[in-house]
């Protein structure tokens, strides 16, 4: 029986034992009495008597008889050890150490364990099997049973995934009675189940039309007002404040003019919106960034991690509800019309009649647009998400919009054809529109994969791109998983500028181009397998990827992987590929990928082309480390590498989707200032990106960049042929923006009126100061473990809210470990935390060792990463002061930490009142910061 789940071995592993009769026996004992099915309490029906130990001894000594990789048995000891008992990760409770990354990736395992055994059930092999081994043994009516309990012990999310495996191989199911069978069970018990997991669904990233709207005319009063507020400086309150809080919100770029820029665009558009749709019936707004790939180009099919960031070059899409399904476009850009009537790209359709044909596309079953839909116009791509949507409903009748699409490059839209995935945020955007019309719960993290498959529509490729326009968060980049879909968010370095370089080369055969990379590297995957396999016999089932070829994995050395990779042929045809040993063993593979995609070249080239994916794996975890640790030479190393190296070619020579137009301006980047630069996107034209260090000025940057390209294009095309950049539209600095979603925008406070201005004297000029910005009072981290740190922090906020005016900056923390990760947050935006409240008595973290009491442990580290900036109150009345750490403030509530903060809090309040008379009158804002600062000090101390 051969499974392809995407999950770790270690994991699959510990999975198949988590629900057998051995691994249960003398460890866990059922609750006397089953609380409902489906319930919360229901996902604990197997509760731990605390003997993880016990478990582990009995289980690794099995996996050791059965010769299981030596790595595996060590990550599964752990898994077993830690599962369901409290994540405790001590070193010493594996056979040999483990990296930090390792535990991180054990974390994420146990996270998921407790739903992989029923995914893994779920699949067409499996599920069948189980039916007809309960039928050989007379007890085919526990199949139904057996379905029930695996679908009721998943949460909403893991339904989720089941019903997407299950639904989307229906045909594989019914190819069989006893399949058929199974699957119809399967949808008894799921129908079941509906209305619970329809209630359970979490909080999701689509707003309903009706809670987000806003009345045209009143949103266009609003944009106005803050429009002017923005140009004159000054600060207002009510809808025209939220809107400028929102955008501030949004984008990295807090520069006046961009502000500006932004709101002016809203204006513009919700203009023309009422000019084409008219005021009545509401108007909402969504939002999707594009996106540009630091690093990890082609390898997403190869399941691997990838390093993207979310941009401030978005598409916003301005739409309202049509009852019928109609969809209506219309476009902020004059160029998609024929005069006044919108062109062939913003062609009418409706979202219940969408045409569509299924293909077998890269191995899998894909909905595309028939041959009379033209490919990569606009409504082509909202045609996709429409059928989504629906899809979504199970067929029923949904509701359409009218639209009005803004991408325009000089109102910060997303440059079209240049590898920034302008129709990939087209696609969210319209997505998020169509579901917010028909009211269609979908939860932020699904959105994006969701969006992935619906755009598969148009094109092919993975879900990074779509990821990353929902995802994104300001100041990161994120490195996504394609295997387990995780994602983590990496800070940026502070002060480091990526430029986007557009060589405005668009090759026609990009398409052909593409498939015949995929198609090299999945036959050299397949090949690679029989290789590994006959000359190590046993590793050739431990690969489905290129992913899977490392060192832990297979238990070899590098050098014996390298050799196996030279064991593949550099140009071969296929007919030699057919006659190959290999071609003889996997014939009907051979001849479906070959005979699907359409290609040029004569020859395939397997071995480089794998090279070059294995490299790159291994360049994005040494980028993702390399930020992590603030390695900048070793991040722009991995950058550098990916466009050209020695060992596998990189972009240039490797994979070859470069051009010379894309090596000309990296290396003119390189050589003005730049610490790296690659390609970004599939390539082969389109855009490079290059990362310029705080000393280099990014306008002069810029400059030179474009004079130069225009010269080195002029010598290749001939004069007067040269390509002219132009700054802000084909060359530009990518600051980062938050992920997609609907604008909500918040009404503020309005903001205190003025002092009237004392009586002009004769000849008297007298200047208005403008008012002083609020600041947050106090920035607090609230480790919430305890309840303790949680009622004192309502108590604060409650003497704030009494008596003084300005704010208090919450940042909450689930545990001592994202504590950690978000003071490194602070530390990379320079704004550190004044506090924080945490307990002693929280779960021990990652990394605290034996004796030491873990709120003491974070109090040390908290020093350690602020340099001993910050007074942490560690909240408890059961704390020894003698164990606190040298120059780490208590304040227990036993001593008076309530007292204590309200202390500091009166002090900075009556300077703080003291300051804006000051400023008012001197208008020395900055010598003011400064005192204030000090003032701060005197109030700590005095404390």
């Amino acid at each position: 029986m051969m499974l392809d789940p995407k999950a770790p071995p270690e994991l699959i592993i510990a999975a198949m034992l988590h629900d057998s009769d051995r691994f249960f026996d003398g460890y866990y004992v059922m609750m006397k009495d089953e609380p409902p099915m489906g319930s919360p309490a229901y996902n604990d029906f197997y509760k731990p008597i605390q003997h993880p130990r016990m478990a582990a001894e009995f289980i690794v000594p099995l996996l050791r008889r059965l010769k299981i990789d030596e790595n595996i048995v060590v990550r599964v000891e752990a898994l077993i050890k830690n599962h369901e008992t409290g994540i405790t990760f001590e070193r010493r409770d594996t056979a040999q150490p483990l990296s930090e990354n390792d535990w991180q990736d054990l974390e994420h395992d146990c996270n998921v364990l407790r739903d992989t055994d029923s995914i893994l059930v779920f699949t067409p092999v499996l599920l069948t099997t189980i039916l007809v081994d309960l039928r050989q043994r007379g007890k085919s009516e526990e199949f139904e049973h057996e379905v029930r309990i695996k679908y009721g012990r998943a949460n909403p999310r893991t339904r989720a995934i089941i019903d997407k495996l299950m639904l989307g191989r229906e045909a594989e199911y019914r190819a069989t009675p006893d399949g058929a069978s199974a699957y119809e069970t399967f949808l008894k018990v799921r129908r079941e189940f509906a209305p619970a997991a329809e209630a359970a669904v979490p909080a999701s990233a689509i707003v309903p039309f009706k809670e987000a709207c806003y009345d045209v005319a009143e949103l266009n009063r609003a944009l106005r007002e803050a429009l002017g507020a923005a140009e004159r400086g000054e600060q207002i309150g009510g809808l025209a404040g939220g809107i400028i809080a929102d955008i501030k919100n949004t984008y990295e770029d807090q520069s006046p003019d961009f502000v500006q820029m932004q709101i002016r665009r809203r204006f513009e558009i919700t203009h023309r919106f009422e000019q084409h749709f008219g005021a009545n019936g509401g108007i909402a707004l969504a939002r999707a960034p594009g996106r540009v790939n630091l690093i990890g180009e082609h390898i997403d099919n190869q399941d691997a991690k990838v390093m993207p960031m979310p941009i401030d070059k978005d598409v916003i899409i301005a739409f309202r509800p049509t009852d019928d399904g109609s969809v209506i476009l219309h476009n902020m850009r004059t160029e998609y019309y024929r005069g006044t009537t919108p062109g062939p790209s913003l062609r009418p359709f409706n979202a219940n009649e969408v045409p569509y044909t299924t293909i077998i596309e890269f191995g899998a079953t894909v909905t595309k647009a028939t041959p009379d839909v033209p490919r990569g116009e606009t409504f082509a791509y909202i045609m996709g998400s429409a059928l989504g949507i629906k899809k979504l409903v199970g067929g029923k009748k949904v509701k359409g919009c009218s639209m009005l699409i803004d991408g325009r490059l000089e109102a910060g839209g997303i440059p079209q054809e240049a590898g920034v995935s302008s129709s990939s945020a087209l696609t969210v955007a319209s997505s998020i529109a169509l579901a917010s019309a028909n009211n269609i719960p979908i939860r932020q993290d699904d959105l994006g994969w969701l969006a992935a498959e619906w755009e598969k529509y148009q094109t092919a490729g993975g879900a990074m791109d779509q990821v990353t326009s929902v995802m994104g968060q300001k100041g990161h980049a994120i490195v996504l998983d394609c295997r387990t879909r995780e994602i983590k968010q990496v800070p940026l370095p502070a002060g480091y500028k990526f430029v986007a370089m557009h060589t405005k080369v668009k090759v026609q055969q990009v398409d052909s181009e593409y498939n015949e990379r995929r198609t090299d590297v999945e036959i050299g995957t397949r090949w690679l397998k029989f290789l590994f396999e006959k000359e190590y016999p046993g590793t050739g089932n431990k690969i489905q990827k290129i992913r899977d070829i490392t060192p832990e994995n297979l238990g070899l050395s590098e050098k014996q992987i390298i050799e196996v990779f030279n064991m593949l042929p550099s140009e071969i045809t296929v007919q030699q590929i057919r006659n190959s040993e290999y071609g003889q063993t996997d014939t009907k593979f051979i001849n479906d990928i070959i005979g699907s995609r359409k290609t040029e070249r004569p020859t395939y080239r397997i071995k480089e082309v794998c090279l070059y994916h294995r490299g790159e794996i291994k360049r994005v975890l040494a980028a993702q480390q390399a930020l992590l640790d603030g390695d900048i030479a070793k991040f722009a190393r991995a950058v550098n590498e990916g466009q050209v190296n020695n060992d596998d070619g990189g972009a240039e020579n490797g994979l070859q989707n470069s051009c010379e137009e894309l090596d000309a301006i990296i290396k003119i980047a390189l050589a003005n200032g730049a610490v790296c630069g690659r390609l970004s996107g599939k390539g082969w034209g389109g855009v490079a990106v290059a990362t310029i260090p705080p000393n280099v000025d990014a306008d002069g940057f810029m400059d030179k960049i474009i004079a130069k390209y225009e010269k080195i294009t002029t010598d290749l095309y001939g004069a007067g042929k040269g390509i002219r950049l132009q700054k802000g539209i084909t060359i530009f600095v990518c600051r980062t923006s938050n992920g997609a979603g609907i604008e909500r925008y918040k009404p503020t406070a309005v903001p205190a009126a003025a002092p009237s201005p004392k009586p002009k004297m004769p000849g008297q000029v007298i200047e208005t100061p403008k008012p002083v910005e609020a600041k947050p009072l106090m920035r607090i981290l609230l480790v919430d473990d305890e309840m303790t740190a949680r009622e004192l922090y309502k108590s604060i906020l409650q003497y704030c809210e009494d008596h003084i005016k300005w704010t208090i900056e919450v940042t909450t923390a689930e545990s001592a470990d994202d504590a950690l990760t978000k003071i490194n947050e602070a530390r990379a935006r320079r704004e550190p935390f004044d506090i924080a409240l945490t307990d002693v008595n929280m779960h021990r973290p990652v990394g605290c060792p034996d004796g030491v009491r873990p709120g003491v442990w974070l109090a040390q580290q908290i020093k350690a990463l602020t340099k001993g900036h910050m007074p942490v109150f560690l909240i408890s009345g059961l704390l020894d002061n003698n164990a606190l750490p040298a120059g780490i403030r208590d304040g227990t509530i036993a001593d008076g930490a309530y007292e204590k903060i309200k202390g500091i809090l009166q002090n900075r309040a009556k300077f703080a009142k003291d300051m804006e008379a000051a400023v008012l009158k001197s208008k020395q804002a900055t010598a003011g910061l400064d005192t204030l600062q000090q003032a701060d000090q005197l109030a700590l101390s005095a404390v």
